[in-house]
């Protein structure tokens, strides 16, 4: 997999990544706006359950003449004809209301419309809780998706009982639907457009690389006259093409250099060799007669071109060691012996 994926062309490679990146941030913010307009929906609908229960209990409270003395003020005790209002009132045909003595009996149900949500049976735990006077959280059922909110039932000051409201949650599931649509497709387009822009923007900004590679490559195969040409730039891709041109520029420098060093040393060779082979070849032709003089001469001659061999080939070392940088070493030189010696 990775030497397949090191067979993409970096466009290709660096699109991918953008692209992956930005699917996975607009996958997160949809998710978390998602979460959050399904918290913000189920808590409205429980605010208006909630708001709603209370301003029927309080006129089911009151009935016709009564006056509030207080927050919990003397009510007239509860009966089945104000139970049957506060049902009635509260009932629709996406919400069913409830009411439990404090034994868990239920003692009235709102009146049946088609269509409408199926309260389920009350725990005895949450039941009792709500008769104790506790808010309890609402919960969803999510086979059915219905919210079921418990809150006690305060009649003549008193905790009586429980009020059940169930409430379907089909109004909100459309609209949590059509977001989640929304979110799908629109991550889908986000990347399909991120992928169909990004190729052609990524290539552009990668043509400059894609030239520098050309022309390595083509330096590579001996043209050494090859340059980019690119304009210097403060980028990435700029300081790399000025140095490239700048590196080739000095590779060619050292290769010109190179093969004048290699010229000079050959010629620089070439001229003891040229005296060592007439001296041994007029030795062998007995250009000497046999004159001993003439022969230590010869020798002599032979052994001072054999010393500049000696020398040459040292100073050819030296050569090689100077991009070392080594520490040079001044000293006299005797011009006249030189001279001498040349002219001999």
């Amino acid at each position: 997999m990775m030497r397949s994926w090191r067979d993409i062309s970096l466009s290709w490679r660096l699109t991918a990544l953008y692209v992956a990146i930005l699917a996975a941030v607009l996958t997160t913010l949809g998710v978390v706006l998602y979460t959050q307009v399904e918290r913000f929906l189920i808590n409205d609908t429980q605010n208006r359950l909630e708001a709603g229960a209370k301003a029927a209990i309080d006129r089911a409270n009151r009935g016709p003449g009564d006056q509030r003395r207080g927050p919990y003020g003397s009510y007239p005790p509860p009966d089945n004809e104000r139970l049957k209002t506060l049902t009635n009132e509260l009932t629709s045909q996406v919400t069913v209301a409830r009411v439990y003595a404090a034994d868990g009996t239920v003692l009235l149900t709102g009146p049946t419309i088609e269509d409408q949500p199926i309260p389920p049976e009350c725990a005895e735990g949450d039941l009792q809780r709500a008769v104790a006077g506790e808010n309890l959280p609402p919960q969803i059922d999510g086979h059915s998706r219905q919210l079921v909110v418990l809150m006690p039932l305060r009649i003549a000051s008193a905790i009586s009982g429980a009020l059940q409201l169930t409430t379907s949650l089909e109004a909100a599931d459309d609209l949590l639907n059509q977001l989640r649509y929304i979110l799908v497709f629109g991550v889908i387009g986000a990347v399909a457009l991120g992928e169909a822009i990004g190729v052609p923007i990524t290539r552009a900004a990668l043509r400059p690389l894609a030239r520098v590679t050309a022309t390595s490559e083509q330096i590579a195969e001996g043209n050494l006259g090859q340059r980019t040409d690119l304009p210097g730039g403060r980028d990435e891709i700029g300081r790399l093409a000025t140095s490239f041109d700048r590196m080739v520029d000095r590779l060619e420098e050292t290769l010109r250099a190179q093969r004048q060093f290699v010229a000079d040393a050959s010629h620089e060779l070439r001229t003891p060799l040229t005296a060592l082979g007439g001296l041994v070849e007029m030795l062998l032709l007995g250009a000497d007669r046999g004159d001993t003089a003439t022969v230590q001469r010869s020798l002599r001659s032979a052994h001072r071109e054999i010393e500049r061999l000696s020398r040459l080939v040292g100073d050819l070392l030296t050569l090689s060691r100077l991009d070392a940088h080594p520490t040079l070493e001044r000293r006299p030189l005797d011009l006249a012996t030189l001279v001498a010696e040349v002219g001999e």
